[in-house]
């Protein structure tokens, strides 16, 4: 696996330990309700309602800066929402009664679209092929260094923007060592 200088491993872009990723797979679309008949037993907090594992915290604000005009009109804001990270599911954000589907986030998830032209970062713009690019051009993971400048200066908005909730430099660097050759590409 490569490694790029400079890189603190487990923390996030704000040097805060990284927040841990959590579980989902299925297909469909709409909000659903997750009730005790959509998934064995009873709604579980934090447990993506379609796949069964569980989700990463998020801030109300960054789903409803993300979801579609039609889904955002159905949130309860009130509720804990949950963003489910993988990529075999299709569920993006839930509580233990509700799950937003891809199809009603109006940004794509890098989590869930294997795209090259996907954004791993939400604020500043690069996507899987340019940060390829720019790694196999420098020899260098010089996105990651211009994204934690940035950060640095006070311009990051990954609460918003990213639909994680939250920094997008572990997959920047991830993406980055598998163009290096350091990692087989990610789903």
């Amino acid at each position: 696996m490569t490694s790029f200088p400079d890189e603190k491993v487990g923390l996030d872009c704000c040097g805060r330990p990284a927040h841990g990723a959590s579980p989902a797979a299925d297909g469909g679309t709409g909000a659903v309700p997750a009730t005790s008949a959509a998934i064995p037993g009873a709604p579980r907090p934090g447990v993506c309602p379609v796949c069964g594992r569980p989700g990463r915290a998020v801030k109300p604000a960054t789903v409803k800066s993300l979801l579609s005009p039609e889904a955002l009109a159905r949130l309860d804001p009130v509720r804990k929402w949950y963003f489910c990270p993988h990529g075999d599911c299709d569920v993006v954000y839930h509580s233990a009664e509700l799950a937003y589907r891809r199809a009603e986030v109006r940004v794509p998830v890098f989590q869930k679209d294997p795209g090259e032209d996907v954004p791993v970062c939400y604020c500043f713009g690069w996507t899987r092929r340019r940060i390829r690019e720019e790694v196999r051009r420098t020899g260098r993971n010089t996105p990651a260094e211009e994204i934690t400048a940035h950060v640095r200066a006070g311009r990051c908005a990954c609460e918003i923007r990213n639909p994680q909730g939250g920094c997008c430099l572990p997959n920047v660097r991830r993406v980055a060592e598998e163009a290096a050759g350091g990692l087989a590409p990610s789903p």
